[in-house]
């Protein structure tokens, strides 16, 4: 069995993220991301493997090309033989470099208070007029959309939500994406910038839904 863990298997260095993976360790196999929720330059990624003999078996091409370099010891490892790249940048290097100066305690506080930073912005949005939680915070993603009072349509409502992300991108002053949820159009917040205050999230929040009143105020659909 193998899971995709790209962005939130990290999680698990914390009491609360091992409690929400609860049974990932039982995988055969897992992605992960460091350049997302390890704070790593892009790009680095890795898959752990319970049995490193699927790799070999899997992308070894000895004896037919490149034989003259088969160890042929199991408890060696030729990195050749771990994934379909040849030729490949030390990417693990930064990852070691930035446990061995940070320590692993840093990356656990870290994602801890993105976590953290995700529960404030949906407490403070589910207390703002005129907006839904739509899924709740959860590995430091949630996901919310406008919802005036007198909006005509389903339509209309998404088409604001879309303009809405469109326009906090272009101000510069926050960075959210869009996605559908059962038809609705949302904007979905990741909080996990390390360096982010609750001071500095309320602020974004509260620019958010000041600028959503001026454009639902534009709008031309009421009902």
């Amino acid at each position: 069995m193998h899971a995709d863990g790209a962005y939130g298997a990290p999680v698990a260095l914390t009491d609360k993220g091992r409690e929400l993976l609860r049974g990932i360790e039982r995988v055969d196999s897992l992605t992960m991301d460091p350049h997302k929720w390890l704070f790593q330059p892009y790009d680095v990624g890795c898959v752990l493997i319970r049995n490193r003999r699927h790799l070999r078996e899997t992308f070894s091409m000895a004896p037919e090309y490149l034989q003259d370099i088969d160890l042929g010891n199991e408890q060696q490892i030729n990195f050749g033989e771990c994934g379909i790249e040849l030729s490949r940048r030390f990417r693990a290097l930064k990852v070691w470099l930035s446990l061995k100066a940070f320590g692993a305690e840093s990356f656990r506080q870290a994602i801890d208070h993105g976590i953290m930073l995700a529960e404030q912005a949906e407490a403070f949005m589910r207390q703002t007029e005129d907006w839904e939680v739509v899924t709740p915070a959860q590995l430091g993603v949630l996901t919310i959309r406008y919802l005036p009072k007198g909006m005509a349509t389903l339509d209309t409502i998404n088409e604001l939500n879309k303009q809405l992300a469109e326009e906090v991108v272009h101000r510069g002053f926050a960075m959210v994406s869009t996605t559908t949820l059962k038809g609705k159009v949302v904007m979905r917040l990741c909080t996990i910038h390390p360096g982010t205050t609750t001071e500095e999230l309320h602020q974004i929040l509260a620019r958010i839904s000041g600028l959503a009143a001026e454009l639902g105020a534009s709008c031309t659909h009421p009902i």
